[in-house]
């Protein structure tokens, strides 16, 4: 065997023990590997240097392509604030014009009445024209109070919203007073006397002059106003019920008794009609009691496991309130009728336009504690309004049609016992 000096171990190799060799050969091995990191490592970091310097030279284009990208974001987000602007400018610059169109025609309107009043002396035309003025002045103050205002939408800048459009409830009445009460009031009801008030203490007494029209021993279940606009309430006496009706022009009594089965008194609900008395309450029965000799005929709605939540006698039905749907019971067809009501799309609501020229020309407002139900017996469709947005601060508690006004008897939300009456005039297109 041959090899260098190098190769050849010296003598004192061989005088180390076995697991020293070990070592030393394991040593020996582990400085190679290092070595061959260390080879690895370098070839590591010369790439890795490489993609530094690309990286470097990469940020300038990337800080430009980030700021083209938020360039073009703002540049769509501005203008799409200004198509919204340019969109409410022509909302606005339409209402006004339309605002002055009309107080144009108004002033033309009161120019020619002035000529008429001047070259008239037959007291017939003068009165007529003076209710012709009042109305004509009545109907111009509303225009100059009706206004549109933008308003600004708090978080538009999160949702490309800038805001909107509104037009306030701008119709004034015409005359209003208030009523302070001593106690809150169960049920208010339209009559020939004007709104009556159904308090806790079974009084039933005349709102605008706090007078009493009933004091009853006995409790009161249900008061309503009948389809000739008399007052009529029920009462239990001695197993039997006893429907009241008073005659409030010349204070004569009509008072029929009957018997009907269910247990819960509280839940009463009825109306006084032209052919029936219909009685209902929250066992699912409504009992319709012929006016003339009280034969009964019944409907019984086995599906509806539902408890009534509130009712009102209207003139020609009562109608019932499920939470979620409303029943209307015919007095010319002994069955019921459900309406279909859907929550009203308006946005700015005009008192008279979507109010009070729909109550005259034959719907109706059924009211519960948030909202109202504005309805059409024939179609059976109905719109659900909130209170807020036609009586602000109030609630609608009960209204009543004349030939020459409309009245609302308003609840203040904040105080219960503050009741506000407020007239609107009943508005005839006229050619002046």
């Amino acid at each position: 065997m041959s090899g260098t000096a190098e190769n050849i171990p010296s003598d004192e190799y061989f005088n180390l023990s076995p697991e020293t060799i070990k070592i030393n050969n394991q040593n020996s091995k582990e400085m190679k590997v290092f070595n061959i990191e260390n080879e690895s490592l370098q070839d590591r970091l010369i790439s890795f240097n490489k993609i530094i310097e690309k990286e470097i030279n990469n940020t300038d284009n990337e800080c430009e392509k980030q700021k083209n990208i938020i360039d073009k974001a703002v540049t769509k987000y501005i203008a799409s604030l200004h198509k919204q602007q340019e969109t409410i400018k022509d909302e606005i610059e339409l209402f006004y014009a339309d605002k002055k169109s009309n107080l144009k025609r108004a002033l033309s309107d009161t120019q020619r009445l002035e000529d008429f009043n001047r070259n008239s002396q037959n007291p017939i035309v003068q009165r007529n024209l003076k209710k012709m003025a009042k109305e004509l002045m009545y109907a111009t103050e509303n225009i100059i109070n009706k206004m549109k205002y933008f308003e600004l939408k708090e978080n538009y800048k999160y949702e490309n919203n800038i805001g909107k459009l509104k037009t306030p409830i701008y119709e004034k009445p015409i005359k209003e007073h208030i009523i302070l009460l001593n106690s809150q009031l169960k049920k208010v009801i339209a009559t020939k006397k004007g709104f009556l008030a159904w308090q806790s203490n079974n009084k039933i007494i005349e709102l605008n002059y706090g007078h009493t029209v009933v004091s009853e021993k006995n409790d009161i279940l249900d008061i309503c106003s009948t389809f000739d606009n008399r007052l009529s309430y029920i009462v239990y006496v001695d197993s039997k019920f006893y429907c009241k009706t008073l005659n409030l022009e010349n204070d004569e009594w009509i008072m029929r008794s009957f018997s009907y089965p269910f247990n819960n008194l509280s839940s009463i609900m009825f109306g006084v009609y032209k052919k029936n008395i219909i009685i209902s309450s929250d066992n699912g029965k409504t009992h319709f009691y012929h006016r003339t000799n009280l034969e009964v005929s019944e409907i019984e709605d086995k599906t509806s496991k539902k408890k009534p939540i509130s009712h009102k006698a209207f003139k020609k039905g009562l109608c019932i309130d499920f939470g979620d749907e409303l029943e209307y019971f015919s007095d010319f067809n002994a069955d019921k009728i459900f309406l279909n009501i859907k929550t009203s799309t308006i946005q700015d609501f005009s008192l008279y336009d979507n109010i009070i020229d729909k109550l005259i020309e034959g719907e109706q407002i059924f009211c519960s504690e948030k909202d109202f139900v504005l309805f059409n017996v024939k179609s059976g469709e109905g719109y659900l309004i909130e209170h807020e947005k036609i009586f602000p601060g109030k609630r609608l508690l009960e209204y009543q049609l004349t030939n020459s006004h409309i009245v609302f008897c308003l609840l203040d939300i904040e105080n219960p016992k503050m009741i506000t009456i407020q007239y609107y005039p009943v508005l005839k297109d006229e050619n002046f």
